[in-house]
């Protein structure tokens, strides 16, 4: 093995919280005491306990009844009951709590050996006191470890008192961090509390501070991995300087072991080493080639123990073990490079959805369920929105195969010190940004070195979307200072100094020097059904690139979630209205099929969504937005407990697996006697080259009506480009008089696997015409949705008395068209607010918000059974081929009704703004029969599905059925 590393000859001082103990899963020849479990409790809300010395005299303490004055640690106060409702949480209490409970180091723990108390997590600031004294300085920081040498406060055998207040509200002087965790999106609200683990643990004086586990790989020239190595930082922490003099040394040994699961010895290494013990630490790397090892990755996720053991002549000895993958990751060009072999990051968005648990869980067989459910759907990747989660997380995250990348509590630009607006409202004037800097960089350093030998973890990212104000960002020293941190802590791991750039800023300026990879935001305002070249990059991308929170698609929420948050301390304050309105307005039995509907539209929109990222053979991957729905709104694949919605991991995996078949030109909808074409592409991120037969076919009740095929196709790992000289060529043969829902479906088969992908499509019959034998009249506005062909007259043809036996199409009905209706006569009505209040329409589900606006809060639609439509739906809504018809359309009003009318297509809201609106109605008149049509049928003459529709719609009106609903008069909106 190649010598890779050597002692170091500088020394440094390591920080109060690093907690390098709690980072390891054992320390062996050290003891430690559990102060997991019930602790007394009282809150603070004049924030006298420190005047009144309550660290003295916990008795005098003011506890609620109700609760004992009794509270459970990891937990948070608010989450146990402490704190007064609010309209969004039945208990909250923002301020001050003291915890107290009486502990004993045992008689027969090492006299020579040091104590330290350590809490794993706090929010947000904590002091100590042990039998009445203040151990040390306050710790301020709701992420990372914190702990104190107790040393000179306790005595074996003897009992000890000790307190402990933490204080939750916010100092932004001194701490700008505010992330997911802290609820800061819509529900703002503050929590407090031990919300981490409580321990007490000796060491030796002269002992391992912390172990940096590390990989280095060998290559051949084809790529494949070759020498393996496994190495250790080792930090030797020295408190004896005091008791020594300059030039006083001891000898000692690093030896290294790396075992399998099993406990079979896999390689060792032995270095000795001079330790000067007027020094207060050293650094040690020590290297062992491992045989034959077998290396960590999302699908093969093994876990070597590495241990680490350092003695000393005079029989000092002190040992850390970790569970450690050895993996490696680089980067070549845009390629993200996992032990040699391309990556593509298939990821989600999480943004810390906990209604039972409140604050962060500390249960890891929780984060084993969520993840074996998240990569069933073929995940690999996740992004953590401004958040940095437990050990038990990234513990799971390990064992499971999932690449997360946690991130900075900063959730958005204006917390920035100096700088930020939400920052300056929340400081004096003139208040300096370096105390609050120093914090972010201070706990992002004691993070990074606390959680750096987690191989799952991917990239440290700064924070979240900072890149979005580019000019700011660009001169801001902090990201620098945040870079340097994370590296010297972590030099073998990527950085990202935010998550979240315009593409804009990046073709115009390029990337940043603090950015490894980039997380570019595309115009998320739109989807890819509609444009499907929203992915494309102006220019290639000249480092590893995900697309940013992708998506923002909606489901409708099933309000049957509000009982399950009576188990909580929330109120779904955001979903109470929406459940009385509907109950109001009796559509409160129909909530689960609109649920069903728009998770089919979620999941279309998503495979379009993806497929169109990974056409970009630019990109390394993407982030789905998100993977559970967030407060306020319903976007995720699972809901706010993470309950699976409708869609199944067989209906994902299609195009959100390591291999995706991808095509691009097949259309939503073909007439007969067309020929369906398209490029063919293969996105290989699988861990070797395909060869096989590729296939398409088109198939109508599952039956092939044309098919192509190619013999020993190969496809390079790593490769998104399209196949050259490869395109489908489908001859559309047959037909009938309506239209047949077709699927348009490919197909690889190699040696060992089959890899399928499928779109759905219609074929529309050549000639589509109304079967009534009645004329057609349409105003001015209305004469150019039909084709020529069938002859629509203009309504100036006609003088004096309308004829019943005729069908009207206009914009807006006169006396004489009501008195045709009344009298039998057939109306479509192209309404624009006349008829009706209404509101635009677009073929894309709500942003995130989901009430943010009446216009944006679209959940899809619903389309009820109808012969009029029934041969152009499939799982009950507006699919693709809908999508210039929708997109521009209108939506009504109904609640402005003399009666609700017998509804064809519905537009769904989301829970947040629940409206009885419908895209396409019908009711009766007199005599006569109305479909009311807010589709956009503009220059869509010639557009099989908008013929389609007008046919029947036609045929409808003129018909002798009588409408289930019958209105009195049709008056103009006022």
């Amino acid at each position: 093995m190649k010598a890779k590393h050597s002692i170091l000859a500088a020394f440094a001082l390591l920080c109060l919280s690093s907690a390098a103990a709690w980072a390891t899963d054992k320390a062996f020849q050290r003891r430690r005491i559990d102060l997991d479990g019930t602790w007394s409790f009282c809150i603070d809300p004049d924030r006298r306990g420190e005047t009144d010395r309550w660290f003295d005299s916990p008795g005098a303490w003011e506890v609620s009844p109700s609760k004992g004055g009794r509270i459970e640690v990891p937990g948070i106060w608010d989450a146990q009951g402490y704190g007064a409702p609010t309209d969004k949480v039945r208990h909250n209490f923002v301020g001050c709590g003291w915890y107290c409970r009486e502990f004993v180091v045992p008689a027969d723990w090492p006299c020579k050996q040091s104590v330290f108390l350590v809490l794993t997590g706090i929010s947000r600031y904590a002091k100590v006191w042990i039998d009445g004294t203040l151990i040390g300085p306050e710790a301020i920081g709701c992420i990372g470890s914190h702990e104190w040498n107790i040393t000179p406060f306790v005595k074996p055998g003897r009992k000890s008192k000790l307190v402990v207040c933490v204080d939750s509200k916010q100092r932004w002087d001194v701490d700008p961090l505010l992330g997911t965790a802290q609820l800061n999106d819509f529900v703002e609200v503050a929590w407090g509390g031990l919300w981490g683990h409580v321990f007490i643990e000796s060491r030796p004086k002269i002992r391992l501070g912390d172990i940096y586990l590390r990989t280095s790989l060998g290559y051949s020239q084809t790529g494949e991995v070759g020498e393996t190595n496994c190495g250790v930082r080792a930090t030797i922490v020295n408190e004896k300087t005091r008791q020594s003099v300059a030039g006083e040394r001891v000898a000692g040994t690093i030896t290294l072991e790396i075992l399998t699961p099993e406990g079979t010895l896999a390689a060792r290494a032995v270095k000795d080493i001079q330790l000067d013990l007027a020094q207060d630490s050293a650094q040690v790397d020590l290297w062992a080639e491992v045989p034959k090892a077998r290396l960590w990755t999302p699908d093969t996720p093994y876990l070597y123990n590495v241990r680490v053991k350092f003695t000393t002549t005079d029989g000092m000895s002190d040992i850390l073990t970790h569970r450690y993958g050895m993996r490696e990751i680089l980067f070549a060009g845009n390629k993200v490079l996992l032990n040699g072999k391309p990556l593509y990051l298939r990821g989600y968005g999480d943004d810390h959805i906990y209604p039972e648990q409140f604050s962060m869980p500390t249960d890891i067989n929780l984060y084993r369920q969520r993840l074996r459910a998240i990569k069933a759907f073929g995940f690999n990747h996740c992004r953590h929105h401004s958040i940095v989660m437990p050990h038990e997380y990234y513990d799971a995250c390990d064992e499971l195969g999932m690449l997360p990348s946690p991130e900075m509590l900063i959730a958005y630009s204006p917390q920035l010190p100096g700088v930020g607006s939400l920052w300056k409202k929340n400081v004096a004037p003139d208040t300096s940004p370096e105390a609050a800097d120093n914090t972010i960089v201070e706990r992002l350093r004691a993070v990074v070195h606390e959680y750096r030998n987690h191989p799952s973890i991917l990239a440290w990212v700064g924070g979240n979307e900072m890149g979005l104000e580019r000019a700011a960002w660009d001169q801001s020293s902090l990201r620098t200072r945040c870079y340097e941190a994370a590296k010297q802590e972590d030099p073998d791991r990527p950085f990202m100094d935010c998550d979240g750039d315009w593409l804009k800023d990046y073709v115009a300026q390029g990337g940043r020097d603090t950015e490894d990879c980039y997380s570019i935001l595309f115009d998320e305002w739109c989807n890819p059904i509609t444009n499907p070249d929203k992915y494309e990059s102006p220019r290639p991308f000249d480092k590893p690139t995900v697309a940013h929170e992708m998506g923002n698609f909606l489901t409708f929420s099933r309000p049957s979630e509000i009982v399950l948050f009576e188990r909580t301390n929330f109120f779904p304050f955001w979903m109470q209205q929406g459940w009385n309105d509907l109950r109001r307005l009796q559509l409160d039995g129909e909530v689960e099929d609109w649920a069903l509907a728009s998770e089919q539209l979620y999941l279309t929109s998503y495979k379009y969504t993806i497929e169109s990222a990974r056409r970009n053979g630019s990109l390394s991957g993407y982030h789905l937005w998100q993977i559970n729905d967030y407060w306020t709104s319903s976007n995720g694949l699972f809901d706010h407990f993470f309950r699976p919605k409708s869609i199944k991991p067989e209906d994902f995996l299609p195009f959100n697996s390591a291999v995706a078949i991808l095509q691009r030109g097949l259309r939503f909808l073909y007439t007969e006697g067309d020929t369906a074409t398209c490029s063919l592409q293969i996105s290989n991120y699988g861990p070797s080259p395909l060869q096989g037969r590729l296939s398409a076919a088109l198939l109508v009740n599952g039956k092939a009506i044309s098919e192509q095929h190619w013999e020993n196709v190969k496809v390079d790992c790593g490769s998104s480009l399209p196949l050259k000289g490869i395109g489908a060529s489908l001859p559309i043969k047959g037909g009938g008089g309506t239209p047949r829902r077709a699927e348009v479906r490919l197909s690889l088969q190699t040696a060992d696997s089959l890899y399928t992908n499928a779109w759905t499509t219609y074929i529309f019959p050549r000639k589509i015409t109304p079967e009534t034998s009645w004329p057609i009249y349409a105003d001015d506005a209305s004469c150019g949705y039909f084709p020529a062909q069938w002859e629509v007259h203009s309504l100036e043809e006609l003088s004096g008395e309308y004829p019943a036996q005729a069908v009207y199409v206009v914009a807006e009905a006169d006396d004489r068209i009501r008195r045709a209706v009344h009298r039998g006569a057939g109306l479509i009505l192209f309404d624009e607010g006349k008829l009706l209040p209404s509101l635009p329409l677009e073929y894309k589900q709500s942003w995130w918000k989901a009430g943010d606006s009446e216009t944006k809060n679209n959940t899809g639609t619903y389309v009820y059974p109808d012969s009029m439509v029934d041969d152009v739906v499939d799982h009950s809504y507006c699919g693709p081929a809908w999508a210039p018809l929708v997109d521009g359309g209108r939506k009504y009003n109904l609640e402005a009704a003399e009666q609700r009318p017998e509804v064809i297509v519905r537009a769904l809201s989301s829970i947040v703004r629940v409206r009885d609106v419908a895209v396409l109605f019908q009711f009766g008149y007199g005599q006569g029969r109305v479909v009311a049509d807010g589709l956009n049928h503009r220059g869509q003459a010639g557009y099989p599905l908008s013929q389609w529709l007008l046919a029947r719609m036609a045929d409808r009106v003129a018909s002798s059925a009588k409408m289930r609903v019958e209105w009195n008069e049709i008056k103009p909106n006022n």
